[in-house]
């Protein structure tokens, strides 16, 4: 159980899931509102919350099945409640990156923006271009155009600052399965250059 978490949290459900989390930011007491598995996880920004209240208004938007129970709070949640509090700055900033080798484009002109405390990923069928994105973003590889700034610094200007100002994992079949974790860093560390310590 997560401590000190300032609101009780309600899950939410109903037949439209997508109408009921815009019906519930629309509401004028809401905290906060997110999709959590099968429901909505919904907070009121009053302490005498009256679920009655927020049925009736979610019936008057036409919503149909509506069930609302107090539920536990989960790391998520605070994960949630954090990330609303934090800065809204832009930790990587994408426009028109594009990657190309001969005359095969790996990566398209994509543009995106992450905002510090976002959780963000790549989907994609093998091929796709998120690797590559990736070596890009991280400093391992000269994009063809666009621009790119991760960590506040330029991707094809300051690579090496972006490399020691973020921390990154391969994914797991670039590592040696006989090496332990130690031994893999070192090895990986061979290949760029990092200091002593």
């Amino acid at each position: 159980m997560v401590k000190h978490y300032p609101k009780q949290i309600y899950n939410v459900s109903a037949t439209n899931t997508y109408e009921l989390i815009n019906a519930l930011k629309a509401y004028e007491y809401n905290h906060s509102v997110y999709p959590f598995g099968e429901f909505v996880h919904y907070t009121d920004k009053r302490p005498d919350f009256n679920t009655m209240e927020l049925k009736v208004y979610l019936e008057s938007k036409n919503l149909s099945d509506i069930e609302i129970e107090k539920t536990k709070v989960t790391i998520e949640d605070t994960f949630m409640e954090l990330a609303k509090i934090m800065d809204n700055d832009k930790v990587i900033q994408v426009e028109g990156l594009t990657k190309m080798f001969g005359d095969f484009t790996a990566v398209d002109a994509i543009t995106f923006d992450v905002k510090k405390g976002e959780i963000f990923g790549f989907l994609g069928a093998n091929g796709a271009g998120k690797t590559t994105a990736m070596k890009m973003l991280i400093g391992i590889s000269i994009p063809t155009s666009g621009a790119a700034n991760v960590a506040g610094f330029d991707v094809f200007k300051q690579a090496e600052d972006i490399k020691k100002n973020i921390g990154y994992m391969s994914q797991k079949f670039a590592l040696y399965d006989d090496l332990t974790v130690k031994e893999n860093i070192t090895f990986l560390e061979g290949f760029m250059v990092c200091p002593e310590k």
